[in-house]
């Protein structure tokens, strides 16, 4: 191929064999070169493992379509079509003469990172970076990243510092693979976005009801408006969020009061500490049963009934950020005693989820 064995030769044949083999050159060798001793890929920043290229040069009847570095671990592979496995001359004839596109990378950890990242955007990316040289304007070729899946985008960067100016390229399909143009000088990396936050709450039923009292039996609220004499639930909370730190539930409520009486007469929460239903005796009070992962907060949280409004608003149940639904059966109790004020009474209770993110 050369007939004179000098250093600018030996630099052309050794870049030769290493790209079409898909060696990385090492030692004092600093810069892969075409058939006329120009640059291609230089070693500039550290960007020095695992170096793939796919070429066309006609001069010494060099016409690389496919490249994968035959280094341990290496991820990347090259290809002028969406076959990552055959024999390089099946591949598409797509490049032009003195077309080169060569790529490597840093050498850093797989591990995720949230460092050099646009974190509105992105969640993590992996630490390892890769710089191309694109000479002879190469078009739209295909990359396939070895273990990675369409969980993943391809970010693309001019200065390899991905917290700003980075641009998303697009999701890699299942088995890793997507189609882009890589400009000279850029800078690639993998990421995974930045999950939506989420936030799940509504209540079954905003108005439900005791029927009439009686200071003879203990009336439990319903849906219906009606009441029943035996427990019953009267509406439910389902709640979710994806929040990293769950989420809480609090309550704020007032007393039962009786808004046909002159005197707005209260009918006696029972208090912190729950107690059991005692007929005739004046009682308000309630309990949460949750199903899932989240938790009623004391003292809400046994079959007895309590009701407060001291320290209000209250956190009355809590959840973790799992993004299950989770739901809270709430059961409210009222006696009343033979002197309580015949009217028209009302506790009006404000549910209030917040998402910890």
């Amino acid at each position: 191929m050369y007939s004179t064995d000098t250093a600018a030769n030996r630099g052309k044949i050794e870049s030769y064999l290493a790209l079409k083999y898909g060696m990385t050159l090492g030692g004092a060798t600093t810069d892969y070169v075409n058939s006329v001793g120009t640059s291609v890929y230089n070693y500039t920043g550290g960007y020095s493992k695992d170096v793939v290229g796919i070429a066309k040069d006609t001069t010494n009847t060099f016409d690389q379509r496919i490249s994968k570095s035959v280094n341990s671990g290496s991820l990347l592979t090259l290809s002028t079509d969406t076959n990552f496995t055959n024999a390089n001359t099946t591949h598409a004839n797509t490049l032009t003469d003195g077309q080169y596109l060569v790529v490597a990378n840093d050498g850093a950890a797989l591990t995720e990172q949230t460092s050099e990242l646009d974190l509105a955007s992105y969640s993590s990316r992996i630490g390892r970076e890769w710089r191309a040289r694109n000479t002879g304007s190469v078009g739209a070729i295909n990359l396939q990243f070895s273990g990675y899946d369409d969980n993943y985008i391809l970010l693309q960067d001019a200065d390899g510092d991905f917290s700003t100016g980075a641009t998303n390229a697009g999701y890699l399909s299942a088995t890793g693979a997507i189609n882009t143009t890589l400009a000279d000088g850029q800078y690639i990396t993998l990421a995974e976005t930045a999950t939506p936050s989420s936030l799940s709450f509504s209540i079954s039923d905003d108005a439900i009801g005791f029927g009439n009292l009686s200071s003879s039996l203990t009336k439990y609220a319903t849906g219906d408006g009606f009441g029943s004499t035996t427990s019953a639930i009267a509406h439910a909370i389902s709640a979710s969020t994806n929040a990293v730190n769950g989420y809480v539930i609090e309550l704020e409520g007032t007393e039962f009061i009786c808004q046909s009486c002159s005197n707005s007469y209260t009918i006696s929460s029972v208090g912190a500490t729950p107690v059991a239903p005692i007929v005739g005796s004046e009682q308000f009070g309630m309990n949460i049963v949750p199903t899932g992962t989240g938790t009623v907060s004391s003292p809400y949280n046994t079959a007895n009934y309590a009701y407060s409004t001291t320290g209000m608003p209250s956190i009355v149940a809590n959840g973790v950020g799992d993004d299950t639904v989770t739901n809270f059966a709430l059961e409210y109790m009222a006696n009343t005693q033979t002197l309580t004020p015949a009217g028209h009474y009302q506790v009006v209770l404000t549910y209030t989820m917040h998402a910890l993110f």
